[in-house]
């Protein structure tokens, strides 16, 4: 009895594997099957899928060259810049080039803020706010450190400019900047434009508040000097607010 039931189990598990293999051939030759009736479309996708790999690869090629050839364009401008004598360095209209050439690029993003600069520099004030103002159109992605400098440099030429009104706006946007040194350079700027049209009194809290500064830097030190040159033209410049927080509460003999 033992031994049939071990013929049985033997027999039951060689017809199993027997199974299985008879059911992986007929898979093997199902796929074939379905290869060959189907073989234009495989070949199609494959061709396909070809096309967008390279073309990926490619795209990535041609921007890291771009990359590399901007670098390159403003690292050859910058060669010529004659530390002794500056005036014979390269203009604004130079950076201007490397950064129309190569718009997008990180060089070319750099190239536009020393165009901005240079032009600013040689006075040419036009130039250096179209600059300025290209990069914040253009390269909002950019570390936020050149975003504010192109924003201050853009209120610096609004200002030359005579554009008080846009300056002053662009100062104030920079009052919370991310560098400590720009904000503080830029509220002492809209305080002085704001002192200028006549605002005495928003121009004195606006110097009161840089004066107070936790820093002691120029600009803390001259704000606290330009306050009180507000309160020789105009006592009344200073809020009652502000007068009763400097009262001298100590006993009086």
């Amino acid at each position: 009895m033992s031994e049939n039931s071990s013929s049985s189990s033997s027999s039951g598990a060689t017809k199993k594997s027997v199974d299985l293999g008879t059911d992986s051939t007929l898979a093997f030759f199902s796929l074939v099957d379905w290869f060959e009736k189907n073989r234009s479309k495989v070949f199609m996708g494959l061709v396909i899928l070809s096309i967008v790999v390279i073309g990926i690869y490619g795209m990535n090629s041609l921007a890291a060259s771009k990359q590399v050839a901007a670098a390159h364009a403003l690292a050859t401008v910058d060669n010529t810049l004659d530390f002794a004598d500056p005036s014979k360095g390269p203009g604004g209209s130079d950076y201007q080039s490397v950064a129309d050439s190569y718009p997008g690029s990180r060089a070319g993003a750099r190239a536009l803020l020393l165009a901005g600069r240079t032009y600013f520099e040689k006075e040419k004030f036009t130039e250096a706010r179209n600059a300025f103002q290209q990069f914040l159109n253009n390269y909002q992605d950019e570390p936020v450190y050149m975003i504010e400098n192109a924003r201050y440099g853009l209120a610096r030429s609004e200002e030359a400019l005579g554009n008080n009104s846009a300056a002053l706006k662009e100062y104030q946007n920079l009052a919370d900047a991310y560098q400590a040194s720009l904000s503080e350079a830029s509220r002492f700027a809209a305080a002085r434009l704001l002192e200028a049209g006549g605002d005495l009194k928003a121009a004195y809290l606006l110097f009161d508040s840089l004066s107070l500064g936790t820093g002691f830097s120029y600009w803390t030190r001259e704000a606290s000097v330009r306050k009180q040159e507000i309160l020789k033209k105009d006592p009344s410049a200073k809020p009652a607010e502000v007068a009763s927080s400097t009262v001298d509460l100590s006993p009086k003999p």
